[in-house]
């Protein structure tokens, strides 16, 4: 072998070596985290495409967490911080989906409007676009939640009639109308459950709608606080504890897992890191179906109604408002994964 030769093999084995060494010197905990993420973006894709598939059986609240889901993504495709930590096969994957979510809501929005015109009118605002919210880092520490699990008993009673009165005030017209009814049911305490969540969901869509001045000035006439901070972090301290317990539980009711996706998509959405668990996402993930569907149902007993808790059947006895509450959740923990790896908390559930 002559010189050029041998320099060449040298190179070659030089090359090997280096490329051999930058494999084992990965991170393993970015290993697990591309492993998260892959797991995520496949659930999610398995959910868009069960919804592509059955579009015109989607209601206004599955079509809400598939929104609440494209904003999510949204977020994440704007964010060169996030795309840092992304493959490009992976970024390619998320703005497909964020595509096809405008194509689902295209066809599944006749059919919406058809089966139930005056629902629809009524808060189609809430899904004509990619639900996104002002996210920050947010916490509120195991102390508070200690605190606020010191054993006053709470109801999860919801009058659903007043409750969507509450919400049209705030979506379906440009005047903002909060009622010191509105302001007394959001902000009665001792609640639990999808009454709470509901709580937490009427000052978001405050906030997103443009309504906080009307809303604060009717807190203020009321004598209430009227920084939104508190009662997002009142809110999600409570929820926390409600999704712990469910947690512990092991999901005890057909209802748990639509109640604990929502309870998490919602303060998972508005930063909550303490809700960033790899244990409780595994949870939901083992639920999923083959097909991308969630529910409680089967073709032979299909799931019947509830309402921003109205559910309804689809294939197989599968559930819209279940299955697009799942949307929302992977892909709003993909993106707190995204946006706080820091606080990945891998085999915590207390």
């Amino acid at each position: 072998m002559n010189s050029l030769g041998k320099l060449a093999l040298t190179l070659t084995l030089l090359v090997s070596l280096l490329s051999l060494g930058q494999t084992r010197d990965v991170d393993p905990s970015t290993r697990r985290i591309d492993t998260v993420i892959t797991n995520l973006v496949d659930a999610l894709e398995r959910g868009f495409e069960f919804f592509a598939k059955d579009a015109e059986e989607i209601n206004l609240d599955g079509m809400y967490g598939l929104r609440m889901a494209q904003g999510g993504l949204l977020d994440i495709l704007e964010d060169e911080r996030a795309l840092d930590h992304l493959r490009p096969d992976i970024v390619s994957r998320i703005r497909t989906l964020s595509q096809v979510a405008s194509t689902i809501y295209a066809k599944a929005a006749a059919n919406m409007m058809e089966s139930s015109e005056s629902y629809f009118s009524d808060f189609h605002s809430l899904i004509d676009r990619p639900f996104r919210v002002t996210w920050r880092t947010r916490s509120f520490g195991r102390t508070t939640v200690n605190e606020a699990g010191s054993g006053v008993e709470r109801t999860s009673h919801y009058d659903e009639q007043k409750g969507d009165k509450c919400f049209v005030g705030i979506l379906s017209n440009d005047s903002c109308t909060v009622s010191a009814q509105c302001i007394a049911m959001m902000t009665e305490k001792e609640r639990s459950w999808y009454s709470l969540t509901h709580q937490l969901l009427y000052f978001m869509l405050a906030e997103n709608s443009g309504c906080l001045p009307q809303l604060q000035m009717a807190l203020a006439k009321a004598g209430k606080p009227t920084a939104v901070e508190s009662y997002y972090q009142s809110y999600c301290t409570l929820i926390y504890e409600d999704a712990l317990d469910l947690v512990k539980k092991d999901f005890p009711d057909v209802f748990s897992n639509d109640l604990f996706m929502e309870q998490s998509s919602l303060c998972l959405a508005m930063g909550y890191s303490e809700f960033l668990q790899i244990e409780w996402a595994s949870k939901v993930l083992s639920k999923q179906r083959a097909n991308g569907c969630f529910g409680y149902g089967d073709a032979s007993n299909p799931i019947v109604g509830r309402r921003l808790l109205m559910e309804q059947g689809m294939d197989g006895g599968c559930g819209s408002h279940e299955t697009g509450l799942s949307c929302a959740y992977f892909s709003l923990f993909l993106k707190n994964v995204l946006f706080q790896r820091d606080a990945i908390q891998w085999n915590q559930s207390a």
